[in-house]
């Protein structure tokens, strides 16, 4: 037998202003577990991996769990396996280690033009309206972001984590930067049909 530690974290819904809604886990509980090492390796299905620990988690605040190895004797190749349960049915899906959450920053996209002779360069810049700092021992999977209004003020959001940034545009920015692309374009075309008509 071998010495495995489940660690369950359980999925909280953080509201930012009642506009926007990000889905961020804390852990639950943590548990040392002896299991066969010749049932486990990196390439477990989700079904094998399951009923290893479904006795552990059924039941429990357990959404997401990790079952790393903390023993000397880990079966060849493997570390560690993330998993998300998912629906009432509790399906596996593999995903990657949490990463803490620092800092939620709220960005506007702000559009600067400046024109050289005939040439026109646009940028776009994320300028920061509004930081949430986290103090609590969060952590993120995924970076799904659920609108909540239609009246939101801000075009991306930056989670701030131990492993580095993360940008989420949301979907309403991401249509208003196709409409202005396509503005461009036709722009673009127009001056190339009045430059050949001169």
């Amino acid at each position: 037998m071998v010495k495995f530690i489940l660690t369950c974290f359980k999925s909280e819904k953080l509201s930012i202003d009642n506009l926007v809604e990000i889905t961020l886990y804390r852990k639950s509980f943590s548990q040392v577990l002896k299991l066969s090492g010749s049932k486990i390796n990196p390439h477990s299905n989700d079904d094998k991996l399951y009923e290893l620990v479904k006795e552990h988690v059924y039941g429990k605040e357990c959404n997401y769990f990790i079952l790393e190895c903390g023993s000397s004797k880990c079966p060849e190749g493997f570390n560690a396996i993330a998993a998300l349960l998912t629906g009432k049915s509790f399906n596996i899906t593999l995903y990657p280690i949490p990463a803490r959450v620092f800092r939620i920053d709220l960005l506007r996209s702000e559009e600067k033009e400046e024109v050289k002779g005939e040439n026109i360069l646009i940028t776009n810049e994320l300028k920061k309206i509004k930081s949430l700092e986290i103090n609590d021992e969060l952590y993120v999977l995924n970076t799904d972001v659920k609108m909540l209004s239609k009246n939101v003020i801000f075009d991306a959001i930056r989670i701030c984590t131990e492993y580095g940034d993360r940008v989420i545009i949301l979907e309403r920015a991401r249509e208003e930067i196709k409409q202005k692309r396509r503005k461009r374009k036709r722009r673009r075309k127009k001056r190339r049909r009045l430059k050949k008509k001169s």
